[in-house]
């Protein structure tokens, strides 16, 4: 999967068993960012921290992600 946007990746990770297809990813802008795999579209974004995100987790049925960020936050966000 090809993932093309303006700011820095930080990091992501991709979920082959859910349906729809999806991945999370982080970067420099502290945006949140879901996509579905099957197309390279990004279907979501979460607002809210003011520099980069550093690792993020998601929680088990994928629907929240928490971050952790260089602004010295931890944040969840509902995603699905």
């Amino acid at each position: 999967v090809s993932i093309f946007f303006f700011n820095k990746l930080t990091n992501k990770n991709f979920f082959p068993h859910t349906y729809p297809k999806i991945q999370h990813s982080t970067s420099v802008d502290g945006v949140v960012r879901l996509w579905d795999a099957r197309t390279s579209q990004c279907v979501r974004e979460a607002h809210g921290h003011t520099k980069a995100i550093l690792d993020f987790a998601t929680s088990p049925d994928f629907t929240r992600v928490i971050t952790a960020s260089d602004d010295g936050t931890s944040r969840i966000f509902k995603m699905l």
